[in-house]
């Protein structure tokens, strides 16, 4: 994380903690959890279309803050870390004529900074709320790689690859071994897993919207989705490829501070 990160980091979480015992009714600071699913979409256009999907866990942590512009209207800064991990291709369960075994396991960490425009209305005064949320998302890559581990049998030879896959750096630790040794043919292989490169984005900009449920000022719960706005593949691989992530989420908040009715 470079140095303006980190004084960026730190000063939004300064202002986070000093709100805490705020009395000030314009303005009130939250802790969100948020956990889900995520369904990564994969579309290429290489030869003929082909368009796969996936779905895997996500975790979003952090805080969020309430700014009331005028009456029902608030606008809402946050600062989230998030998670998100993927089976990207698993061999075991794709075609049994196939002679290959393994899969492939995409982890990616973000820092995310929500701009969100809210909507509130009070059914019952200080104690249920209805609110409706929607705005962009700005999001810096802290990482994400992809852990190969495959083997296959082709005419008699046992052939294992093995590593880690930086999708920011394009760097990679591949192990690739044959049994019996196959010279040539492992240095192919090994050449060829060194070459590759597939690109990721480390920013990215999705446009996240929810609804929620406030119960006695304090506690809210939200039901929410973000998605990409745009390729998460650049270089040469966003020229026949395209892949898209959406998070769809159950979420809790706890919204500190003192409240003061207003219509």
């Amino acid at each position: 994380m470079d140095t303006n990160l980190k004084l960026t980091v730190a000063f939004l979480a300064a202002v986070f903690f000093m709100s805490m015992d705020s009395d000030d009714a314009e303005a009130q600071p939250a802790v969100r959890f948020d956990a889900g699913a995520v369904n990564f979409t994969s579309i290429s256009f290489q030869e003929a279309l082909d368009m796969e999907t996936c779905w895997s866990p996500g975790v979003q942590l952090g805080f969020e803050y309430d700014i009331r512009v005028k009456n029902r209207f608030y606008i809402t800064p946050g600062l989230t870390w998030s998670w998100r991990s993927a089976i990207m291709y698993d061999a075991y369960n794709s075609d049994p004529d196939l002679q290959l075994m393994g899969s492939e396991l995409m982890s990616e960490h973000f820092l995310n900074l929500p701009v969100h425009f809210k909507w509130n209305f009070d059914i019952v005064p200080e104690k249920f709320a209805i609110f409706l949320y929607i705005g962009p998302v700005f999001s810096a890559g802290l990482a994400s790689s992809s852990r190969l581990d495959f083997k296959s049998d082709i005419d008699g030879v046992h052939i294992t690859v093995n590593g880690k896959y930086d999708y920011y750096s394009g760097s990679n630790n591949f192990q690739v071994r044959l049994f019996p040794a196959l010279e040539s043919t492992e240095n192919a292989l090994k050449k060829a897993m060194a070459e590759t490169r597939v690109w990721h984005g480390r920013f990215q900009m999705r446009l996240e919207s929810g609804v929620g449920f406030r119960i006695f000022r304090h506690y809210e719960m939200v039901l929410g989705s973000d998605f990409d706005l745009h390729n998460r593949y650049v270089g040469d691989m966003a020229a026949s490829s395209i892949l898209q992530s959406s998070f769809y989420y159950v979420g809790f908040r706890y919204r500190f501070g003192k409240f003061r009715n207003r219509d």
